[in-house]
């Protein structure tokens, strides 16, 4: 993985000797299947706009929270299609994103990694 590269690893002791290098000034995402991209769930599996018009809607009127944001955040942790993409400053929390559920498909997971200093502004979301 060193230099942006891939690498595999096969058991929990690799992947900590892998991930090493990158903990304190990188985020992770963990996903269950190595051949999906980066993608929010708003785009995935024909989720329209008029499902994520009412999801924040329905959010947004009855919420207690003040800021939009908050709210997106609340809206994903339950289960609605955002715009937002979970990461996560946990190596091992992308890495159970990466294996769970793993068992019953035949598909490798993945764990992306992404510098710190690659990230937007959080009023470009």
């Amino acid at each position: 993985m060193h230099g942006g590269g891939t690498s595999m690893v096969y058991n929990i002791d690799d992947y900590l000797n892998e991930i090493e290098e990158y903990k304190g000034n990188h985020y992770f995402r963990g996903q269950a299947d190595i051949s999906w991209d980066i993608t929010p769930s708003i785009f995935r599996n024909g989720s329209t706009l008029a499902t994520e018009y009412n999801d924040i809607a329905e959010t947004y009127l009855n919420s207690e929270h003040k800021h939009i944001l908050l709210k997106l955040l609340k809206m994903q942790h339950y289960g609605s299609k955002t715009r937002l993409c979970d990461l996560t400053v946990n190596p091992l929390v992308a890495l159970f994103f990466a294996i769970d559920g793993n068992n019953e498909k035949d598909k490798d997971g993945c764990v992306y990694i992404l510098d710190c200093s690659d990230r937007l502004a959080i009023n470009s979301i």
